[in-house]
């Protein structure tokens, strides 16, 4: 019965680390950070399509572009797939492991990569980055699990202006859905100042 259950919004108790204000700005950061545990097959599966699709790429583009790796891989199910060796050999890619502070890798990196195939409930990866202020590229199927509420395709959302005292539709991050997409939207962000900064600003 209905009256049974009530809903509950999905919020951070905790204040930010840092003020918006004080973000490393985009000319003093560098190269793409991933963030999950790869034994969850959403991230695991997420990140294989990332690196074997979109970064080859990225980097016929921008030869010198990284990717970091932020996440256990302690779990059966990515041993069974080999990807971390993979990654290992890969000159692209520089796995952390398990990162307890994330705050310094937020800083460093200029864009977030949240390349999710399929998601199950709200992806707090990019909440997280969003409050950090650094700006994401994600998928359609990332687009519709952001709090507190899903993008559109072109990555816009209403949100609350304080300047305005009313709501505004406005870009809250880059979308792509197939390897071409996904890279093109990287490749803008990370090249655009202006668009960086707008993201940056928008999602936070």
């Amino acid at each position: 019965h209905p009256s049974r259950f009530t809903p509950l919004r999905h919020v951070f108790a905790e204040e930010p680390a840092f003020a918006l204000a004080e973000r490393r700005p985009f000319a003093a950061r560098g190269g793409l950070l991933f963030v999950g545990n790869v034994n969850n097959p959403t991230n695991l599966y997420g990140l294989r399509w990332f690196v074997h699709a979109v970064l080859p790429r990225l980097r016929r583009e921008e030869p010198e572009l990284t990717l970091k790796v932020a996440g256990s891989w302690e779990g059966e199910a990515a041993r069974a797939m080999g990807l971390e060796a993979q990654l290992r050999a890969n000159p692209a890619v520089q796995l952390l492991q398990y990162v307890g502070d994330l705050g310094e890798l937020l800083q460093a990196a200029r864009v977030f990569v949240v390349p999710v195939r399929w998601a199950t409930g709200v992806l707090t990866k990019q909440t997280l980055a969003h409050v950090h202020g650094i700006p994401t590229v994600v998928t359609p199927a990332a687009a519709a699990q952001i709090a507190p509420a899903p993008l559109d395709g072109l990555g816009r959302a209403s949100v609350w202006s304080h300047s305005l005292g009313a709501y505004e539709r406005v870009r809250v991050a880059a979308v792509g859905g197939t390897a071409a997409a996904f890279a093109e939207a990287v490749l803008h962000v990370y090249r655009n100042a202006t668009a960086w900064e707008e993201l940056s600003r928008n999602a936070a």
